[in-house]
C-alpha cells in the first residue's frame, strides 16, 4: 500500500465553498491540521483557508 506525502494536493473536481468547509471541518476532526510553509510553519484555521479558497481565481 501507498503512503501518503506532504505537500499539496491537486483536486481534478470543483467544489463549492460549503462543501470546501465540511470536507475541511472532517479532516480536522480526524487531527489534520493546516500551515503554511514559511518560516515557523503558521498553522491555520478552517476559516482562514476558506477565506483564501474564496479570492482564488477561477483559471480557464
Amino acid at each position: 500500500m501507498g503512503t501518503i506525502k506532504t505537500g499539496f494536493w491537486k483536486i481534478n473536481f470543483i467544489l463549492t465553498p460549503g462543501e470546501f468547509k465540511e470536507l475541511l471541518n472532517s479532516c480536522v476532526q480526524k487531527g489534520i491540521a493546516f500551515h503554511l510553509r514559511t518560516d515557523g510553519y503558521p498553522e491555520h484555521t478552517v476559516v482562514q483557508v476558506i477565506d483564501t479558497y474564496k479570492r482564488m481565481p477561477i483559471s480557464p
